[in-house]
């Protein structure tokens, strides 16, 4: 096919085709789940007015086989929303399930190295109707005919659409007006570069955000307590308590209101986890290994820190029990740690209430009988020496930075109450201790047993304890 037979001819053949393409995919689209559907659907034959001039500039407008060396001469244009449009359409598959495609022709354009010309971004298929369909009666006409689909998002096809003539097309001639169209390509590209590729990440993340906002809803709808009551496997109930943790929570609006219930909720689905055994996770290119109680237990004590500062002593009373049935070293040093961040010194709470948590935790702690101080030894050990500190610490977040700020903890009648029930916890857990022999020294908090001549040496054995308060703890 040469050029005057395709503006004779042909030109409307490719009308039609481009048509065909057009409502496969809309077809498609539609039938999917899960695949957002596009702002618009844009279709076309090049027109010939235009590809005379390209033919020419390539040097093909005499060839006799331009179906061969134009691959647009059909086109499609698919306009998304947002860049996460894109991704759910392009990880469905339906463009290589309803047409075959040519890879070697298919392009993804971006902007490359410091060519600033090379702003424009899409990624353009070359296909051609799969055998399937060129054997119905309907379609057969179209079996040496290829068509360009085109991907964007729309703020590209905007910056596309206004840059294609300035671009690529100028009205110029030489000797005027150079300096000027240089000027314009410039600010094509600091347009792109400054607004509109920020502006895509954002309307990706809005849209992320609002579908996790919805997400969270809808287990919000079903009741959250109730589902997670309800959970019939441990894969299940991961499912519901990481959704309550990553969905549910940072959208409620009175999570002071629901606490005791959702405590209690989380400490009988890690009971509950332990009842049944744990099942495979059947995905459809083989089983994965199931959820755990352990991790199960991992969320739920994620959970417990977030929340730490709602209930001072629920939070406390729940990483007990929940430390209490743990039997693996990694999930009990976890909680140790979420114990810890509920004890420590923190400087924002502290610059709001002062030693109010230490306060609070010192008090129930005074209310435990021996029984359940003896249970709950590990997490107290921790709780006194956090008390025994003499810093302050805070973090904080910004779009570019993480700050950890630290200061003195400043002295007080309230601070020496503190420190004074701290250390009266240390003297009479020590003295409950059966004296050991004077060959070995064993760590209160690990059970590790050491031999006399390197007693000092406490790092080693008990890491991230400071060096006073594992001195102390150690017996002989």
């Amino acid at each position: 096919m040469n050029f005057e037979d395709y503006e004779r001819r042909y030109q409307a053949a490719y009308t039609r085709f481009a048509a065909v393409v057009r409502d496969i995919l809309v077809k498609a689209i539609a039938a999917t789940d899960g695949v957002p559907p596009p702002q618009s659907i844009q279709c076309r034959a090049k027109e010939a007015a235009r590809l005379k001039p390209k033919l020419r500039d390539r040097g093909l407008l005499d060839s006799q086989s331009i179906e061969t060396e134009i691959k647009d001469l059909a086109g499609i244009r698919l306009i998304f929303y947002t860049n996460t449009d894109v991704d759910r359409f392009l990880n469905s598959q339906l463009i290589s399930d309803n047409f075959e495609v040519d890879w070697d022709e298919t392009r993804i354009h971006h902007p490359v190295g410091e060519d600033t010309r090379q702003r424009y971004q899409a990624i353009h298929y070359t296909v051609r109707l799969n055998r399937a369909r060129l054997g119905l009666a309907e379609y057969a006409k179209f079996s040496s005919m290829r068509c360009e689909i085109q991907i964007q998002t729309i703020l590209n096809h905007a910056w596309a659409e206004t840059s294609h003539d300035i671009l690529y097309k100028p009205q110029v001639g030489k000797g005027f007006g150079s300096k000027a169209l240089e000027d314009i390509e410039k600010r094509m590209a600091r347009i792109m570069d400054e607004y509109l590729l920020p502006a895509g990440y954002e309307f990706q993340k809005v849209q992320h955000d609002f579908q996790r906002l919805m997400q969270g809803k809808a287990l919000f709808d079903r009741g959250v307590i109730e589902t997670l009551g309800s959970s019939a496997n441990n894969n299940e109930r991961h499912e519901v308590v990481s959704t309550i943790k990553e969905y549910v929570l940072p959208n409620y609006d009175d999570i002071d209101g629901i606490y005791p219930e959702l405590r209690a909720a989380l400490l009988k689905a890690s009971d509950d986890s332990r009842d049944v055994e744990t099942q495979p996770i059947i995905t459809p290119f083989g089983n994965i290994e199931g959820k755990t109680p352990q991790d199960i237990t991992a969320v739920i004590v994620e959970i417990l820190d977030n929340l730490r500062y709602v209930d001072i002593e629920g939070t406390f009373l729940a990483l007990a029990r929940l430390y209490q049935r743990e039997t693996d070293g990694r999930q009990r040093e976890a909680i140790l740690e979420a114990v810890r961040e509920l004890a420590r010194y923190n400087l924002q709470i502290w610059e709001q209430a002062g030693p109010a948590v230490q306060l609070t935790l010192t008090a129930l702690i005074e209310r435990l009988d021996a029984e359940e101080r003896a249970n709950f030894s590990p997490l107290l050990l921790v709780v006194w020496e956090e008390f025994l500190s003499s810093e302050l610490r805070g973090t904080s977040f910004a779009a570019d930075a993480f700050t950890i700020s630290t200061g003195a903890v400043p002295a007080s009648e309230d601070l020496r109450e503190i420190r004074s029930k701290a250390i009266q916890g240390f003297s009479r857990f020590l003295i409950r201790r059966r004296p050991r022999p004077r060959s070995a020294t064993r760590c209160i908090r690990c059970g590790r047993q050491r031999g006399s001549r390197r007693r000092g040496d406490i790092q080693t054995s008990c890491a991230g304890w400071s060096s006073v308060t594992a001195n102390a703890l150690w017996s002989s």
